[in-house]
């Protein structure tokens, strides 16, 4: 079974990174429906074999701290590298899965707001990019107040809330209902947020939230840290 190294006996992977994908397994809590385990569910957020997540979990008994990391190393040489795009959309993928038992129909995105404008960068469903660029036509809404303060934004019944009327007029005519956007910064991208767009009012209580608070914090941790996500 490997553990991430080449042939020539060079770690793919940083010990941060290690690290960090271990402490997502540890402390990732799925639905109580869901098929997949943890160790599956991080290893295809992370682009990895399971097997080899499996090892590293192995191997580790306590996760190494972040101080403790190969921050600044490259190994422009490494192969199967996930780029940012294929990574951001197996987050959209891996969090509306994790979601599922508040709604069965909830739908992600990573929206992006950047100095050359707003866009999705990744989504678990086409119908999920309509409701993104409602909010970059109005120029506000939810995700992109998320992106823009670095907040968590909680609409329970977009009927009922006042900020952002346009978006939320349009929103329920696509069949949302409530949404929570969750900040995330994307180095050398500008700031951004995966929003769960779900089609029940209410469907997104505090387990939800915090599930979905902790698989942004993980991707945003390798975000930082790693420069594996580059494309």
């Amino acid at each position: 079974m490997t553990t991430g190294a080449r042939a020539d006996g060079v770690d793919l992977y940083s010990d941060d990174f290690k690290a960090q994908a271990v402490r997502m397994v540890r402390d990732h809590r799925p639905a109580p429906d869901s098929a997949s385990s943890p160790t599956h569910s991080v290893a295809r957020l992370l682009g990895l074999d399971a097997d080899l997540l499996t090892a590293w979990l192995t191997e580790t008994s306590t996760p190494a701290p972040a101080g403790m990391s190969t921050v600044g190393t490259r190994n422009d040489a490494a192969v199967g590298r996930t780029g940012l795009l294929d990574f951001l959309a197996n987050l959209t993928d891996t969090v509306a899965d994790g979601l599922r038992a508040a709604d069965p129909y909830v739908r992600c995105t990573v929206a992006l707001e950047a100095e050359d404008g707003s866009r999705t960068l990744a989504a678990s469903a086409d119908s999920a990019r309509d409701v993104d660029a409602v909010q970059f036509e109005a120029g506000d809404g939810p995700s992109l107040h998320a992106a823009r303060t670095q907040s968590l934004v909680l609409v329970g019944d977009v009927t009922m809330e006042p900020r952002w009327p346009t978006f939320t007029w349009a929103a329920a005519r696509h069949g949302v209902l409530s949404v929570v956007a969750v900040p995330l910064v994307i180095p050398g991208s500008g700031v951004a947020a995966l929003s769960a767009y779900a089609p029940r009012a209410h469907a997104f209580h505090s387990s939800a939230i915090q599930q979905a608070r902790e698989w942004v914090e993980g991707a945003s941790h390798l975000l930082r840290t790693t420069d594996r996500f580059a494309d």
